[in-house]
């Protein structure tokens, strides 16, 4: 049997009831088809181009080959910021 601990932090800032609510539309349009592309989820939930999806990730600084499952959740405040900017 393996056993792992997690060790919760609270940050000293915490943001807004709207950005935690896209924060988490986001989040769910990234994991809604497990294992596609980030690139993929992302243009099909905000109906945008593949191109477009491309560039936000390229923006958030995220390799457009990764899957959501990969990021941490700087990288998903980070593209969230990418996403907001541009829509």
């Amino acid at each position: 049997v393996d056993s792992q601990i997690l060790v919760l932090h609270r940050h000293a800032l915490q943001p807004d009831l709207a950005e935690t609510k896209q924060l988490l539309r986001l989040v769910r349009i990234g994991f809604a088809a497990k294992r596609k592309l980030l690139t993929n989820t992302v243009s099909a939930g905000y109906h945008i181009p593949k191109s477009t999806a491309a560039e936000f990730l390229d923006k958030a600084g995220i390799d457009i080959g990764r899957r959501a499952e990969e990021l941490s959740i700087k990288d998903w405040w980070r593209l969230l910021a990418v996403i907001q900017v541009a829509v």
